[in-house]
């Protein structure tokens, strides 16, 4: 799977992947931001899929990011796929022949740049790899491609700009038809199982790596923690009731078999740092039910007085994993973000990636403004809907639902807006 300029599929194919008992291959298209051009990477193992984890960032942050360049110092934990004869003569220049292939695609009007680049390979003497460039999965779909190219580019599928849509071969063709695209040019497609090969990367899908904090030399986590949660116990009560100091020893008991001291301690210092400047902070939701937190200042709720139960928070009966938010002003929000990256470092922080998929009205509403109907036509259509239509009961709420007996779903183009509209709900 070689997303553009990202890995966002990457999850949900190694997940698919392994149900299906398949080796996926990871990789991602690079494009260059200035000439259009573009390269295939693949990752062999885990480092090669974080050092093009690296990559995608450079192309997303650099504004001076050069493809060419870029290639030419890749290691060799990464297999490049060029497609272009001036690309790969300056990459095989500097980075040499190893774990470099040029990308043979054949399709309308390709036929001139393919022989172009094959003369160039054979004289660089690098090998040649078929590929499909595959956008679709079957050829009825490239209508979906066309109408989800329109939809990104915000033009309708009769305005298309020129290279905003792949052919309509770039499906997934089968083997045979591969082979027999390629037949007059020895191993374009032998050399692919090479690659593939070559290719095994496992994500670590569901272990926790929790980050460690830095406390002081020879102390460890789980007595740091219980050290900083007595302290700050002690600071809440002149005299410490017996039901809280037997409280917080079962607490800081299940913390400990569940190997969770870090964690609180990182939220912690996060709290600690935003209190020192000023920053007005609170820990909400379930951390609320622990007496560790509102020791550590986290939170601000008294557990014992309002009964609130631990295990809802953390069980060790359960696979969940603590989750504490922390709210921060607007204003001031970056502040904390900087200061978590510089404390913990920048390879150990993230962000979390939220992705929108298309869902019932919103689903129509964008086809069919890529279908070129008229916003008031989509907006007459789209509010005799229930906000949580689906799709493909459209025929269904005609019948459960007054407002909708009217729905032309008969008539184009109506008829068509529906049926593609249920082919992409629930897409990203």
């Amino acid at each position: 799977l070689t997303d553009t300029d990202a890995l966002y599929g990457a999850v949900a194919f190694s997940r698919a992947a392994a149900a299906a008992s398949l080796r996926p291959i990871f990789g991602s298209e690079i494009t260059d931001p200035k000439t259009g051009r573009r390269a295939v990477l693949l990752a062999k193992d885990l480092s090669g899929f974080g050092e093009l984890c690296r990559v995608i960032s450079e192309r997303r942050l650099d504004p001076d990011f050069s493809l060419a360049d870029r290639l030419s110092h890749l290691s060799r934990r990464v297999l490049l796929l060029c497609p272009d004869a001036a690309l790969l003569t300056r990459v095989v220049a500097v980075r040499g022949r190893g774990d470099v292939y040029a990308e043979l695609t054949r399709f309308p009007g390709s036929e001139t740049p393919l022989r172009r680049l094959l003369e160039t390979a054979r004289h660089l003497r690098v090998p040649v790899a078929a590929t499909n460039r595959v956008f679709f999965r079957d050829a009825k779909d490239w209508s979906v491609h066309r109408l989800l190219a329109a939809i990104r580019t915000n033009t309708t599928v009769h305005t298309l700009p020129q290279g905003a849509v792949e052919p309509p071969s770039a499906w997934l063709k089968p083997p045979r038809q591969m082979a027999r695209l390629f037949e007059d040019i020895p191993g374009a497609v032998s050399n692919t199982r090479a690659i593939a090969e070559q290719c095994d990367v496992r994500l670590p899908l569901g272990e926790v790596r929790l980050p460690r904090f830095p406390g002081p030399p020879g102390e460890t986590q789980d007595a740091l923690l219980t050290r900083r949660a007595w302290a700050g116990l002690r600071r809440l009560y002149r005299r410490v009731p017996p039901e809280a100091a037997e409280r917080l020893r079962e607490e800081l008991r299940i913390i400990e078999t569940l190997a969770f001291a870090p964690y609180f301690l990182v939220v912690w210092d996060i709290v600690r740092e935003a209190k020192a400047r000023g920053i007005p902070t609170v820990g909400r939701g379930s951390a609320a039910n622990s007496l560790v937190c509102r020791a550590l200042g986290i939170t601000e709720v008294d557990p014992l007085r309002h009964r609130l139960y631990f295990e809802r928070f953390l069980n060790p009966e359960r696979t969940d994993y603590p989750d504490i938010d922390l709210d921060f002003p607007w204003n001031r929000r970056d502040e904390m973000l900087d200061y978590v990256f510089e404390r913990y470092g920048r390879e150990h922080v993230a962000l979390i990636s939220s992705h929108i998929h298309f869902r019932g009205r919103s689903v129509l509403r964008e086809v069919g403004k890529a279908l070129g109907l008229p916003l008031p036509e989509i907006d007459a259509f789209v509010k005799r809907l229930p906000s949580h239509a689906e799709v493909a009961r459209l025929d269904e709420l005609r019948t459960t639902i007054p407002e909708c007996r009217p729905l032309p779903l008969e008539d184009e183009p109506y008829r068509s807006m529906a049926a593609l509209g249920r082919r992409i709900d629930g897409f990203p």
